[in-house]
């Protein structure tokens, strides 16, 4: 017959398989945008991580940069400036202030303390905490209980009669 169709010894007629085509093209339609969903989900998933890989490679490469911080610091304490000195957390390096500046190697992820200066091995001051960065400019207050109080009780722990 004209309308059969013998494929790979299976017998079709082209009705049967018109029909069974458009019903085929109905289901690839359906599950077809499904895919394409899905495909389109996938491709903005995966942008999205590697951009954020991106983004975590380059702020790393950032922070790992080295560089002298330049510390000017002001206070309001009745020491003088020179008792006071810059600590790298990190590596503990730590630099005395001279004329109120004090320059510390340190990488820009670093966090950076104000102490009292090695000569003052025996007082403890918990001064301000900061980032690294080549400029900073810190205003140490020792009006706040923490500051002058701090050293105070220090000083009396170290130099108190046992």
């Amino acid at each position: 017959m004209f309308f059969d169709l013998e494929f790979w010894g299976l017998r079709f007629s082209i009705l049967e398989r018109l029909c069974c085509g458009i019903q085929l093209a109905s289901r690839k339609s359906r599950s077809s945008k499904y895919f394409d969903k899905m495909y389109k989900f996938l491709f903005f998933f995966f942008a999205l991580a590697a951009a954020a890989l991106a983004y975590q490679y380059v702020e790393r490469v950032h922070y790992a940069q080295t560089v002298v911080s330049r510390v000017t610091l002001e206070t309001n304490c009745a020491m003088e400036l020179e008792a006071f000195a810059v600590k790298n957390l990190n590596s503990g390096e730590i630099r005395e202030f001279q004329h109120g500046e004090a320059f510390i190697k340190a990488t820009l992820a670093d966090k950076l303390k104000i102490v009292l200066a090695e000569k003052f091995q025996e007082v403890e001051f918990e001064g301000e905490e900061f980032s690294a960065t080549s400029k900073v400019e810190i205003f140490q207050d020792c009006k706040k209980p923490i500051g002058i109080e701090g050293v105070f009780k220090s000083f009396n722990e170290q130099f108190a009669t046992k």
